[in-house]
Formats: C-alpha cells, structure tokens, sequence
C-alpha cells in the first residue's frame, strides 16, 4: 500500500464516521415566524420582567445550554446577559412553583437567521450554557430574563403557543401568557451538551489514531526500503 493510498484509506474512515456529538434538542419551541407581539421589549427597560415556558422530560436529563428567539434592530448592537431558572410546576394552578436552579450566563451567542424578516428586523437566535442541570422525568418551567441593552429586542412566539407565564416582579408571582393573553408560548429550547461543546466520539478517535498510524508505518516502511 503506498503512503497517498494509506492516507486516503484512514481519511475515507474518518468521513463515514459521526464525528461529532451533535447537540441534541432536549426541548425545542422552535420559533414561529409572525409578528412579534408584546407590550415590553425584552430587554432591561421591562425592569423585573421574567418569562417562563413550560416544558415535559420522558426521562431523566443533564442540560448544558439553552437558546431564545428575539426580534431585532439591525441597527442596534446585539448581545447581553441571559438570566435563567428553572422551576418545579408545582405552583397554584399548575403555574411555576418551587425554583431548581437559576442563575446568569452570557454574554449570549448570537446568530442572525433572516435580515429584514419583518418590518426590517433581524431574527436572532441567542444560545448560552448552563452549568449542567439535571432533572428528572416530569413536567417543569424554563424562566428567562434577557439583560440586553437593544432596545427592540423582543422575545418571539414558539411555534407550540402554549404553557407560558410572566412574572413583573422577578419570579415572585406569575400571570398566564407572555403579553396581553396574546402571546402564550416562548421560542426557546434547551440542549444536552454546551455551545460549541461538540467533540469527537470516543469510537471516531480511536479509527483516526488508527489510521494516522497506519499512515506513520507506511511512512517508515518506505524510508527503509530506500536507505
């Protein structure tokens, strides 16, 4: 086998493997592409405004970061501070109760899906990492506040339009809907490894370091032969 034959076997292997541990989409309210809606921006002039979607895990599962869909200026800068929670839905009503975890991530990711999609906005899509919650099977709500200094930054309606809550004062009481009873599902969604967290799967290693060697024997068998 010659060294060209060699390194096109071992790159041909490491191709038709998964190299990469995608992120997979714990919960996905993907974003519904209307109007946005709502009687405050999404951004810190809302004071103590919080948001909370309701979400439900089949099984147990570790969450590592998180995304939201916002509408805005194109003219404005983007970026800012997510602050995050989640609650038990053991509140009256079923609304947000016991709070898991929470905390402050950013600054956020962000990535322009759609230049001018509606009355010259930009769709954005904010993605930001947890530090690795784990919950188990069962039914709970993922609580947002964007801290951002954009000022028409607001929050975009998921495609599930359902399950949704609003805070004023921080967490400490919860109304239905996002806005008005207009808006009653968050764009948001929640996944099981970090951004930018994909690595090689533990398999994909082991076939590259077997072919980078196979390549490295044909190297030193061919410098043999020719001393």
């Amino acid at each position: 086998m010659t060294l060209r034959t060699t390194f096109a076997a071992a790159a041909a292997v490491a191709l038709m493997l998964p190299l990469t541990a995608q992120a997979a989409a714990v919960y996905d309210n993907d974003v519904q592409r209307v109007d946005p809606i709502g009687a405050c921006n999404f951004n810190t002039t809302c004071g103590d405004v919080q948001v909370a979607q309701k979400f439900t895990l089949a099984s147990a599962a570790t969450l590592k970061s998180a995304s939201f869909w916002t509408f805005n200026d194109p003219l404005e800068n983007n970026g800012g501070q997510a602050n995050w929670a989640f609650y038990q839905a053991d509140g009256d009503g079923g609304q947000p109760g016991t709070l898991i975890a929470s905390g402050t991530s950013g600054p956020v990711d962000l990535t322009t899906d759609s230049s001018g999609w509606l009355g010259g906005f930009d769709l954005v899509l904010n993605a930001f990492n947890l530090p690795s919650v784990s919950l188990g099977a069962g039914s709970y709500y993922f609580g947002l506040r964007y801290d951002t200094p954009v000022y028409t930054s607001y929050l975009a309606m998921g495609e599930d339009n359902a399950g949704a809550f609003r805070s004023n004062d921080g967490g400490a009481n919860w109304t239905p809907s996002y806005t008005e009873n207009l808006v009653h599902g968050v764009a948001v969604a929640l996944y099981d490894t970090p951004v930018g967290g994909a690595v090689p799967e533990p398999g994909a290693w082991a076939l590259m370091i077997l072919g980078f060697g196979a390549a490295g024997a044909a190297l030193r068998r061919r410098r043999i032969a020719m001393a």
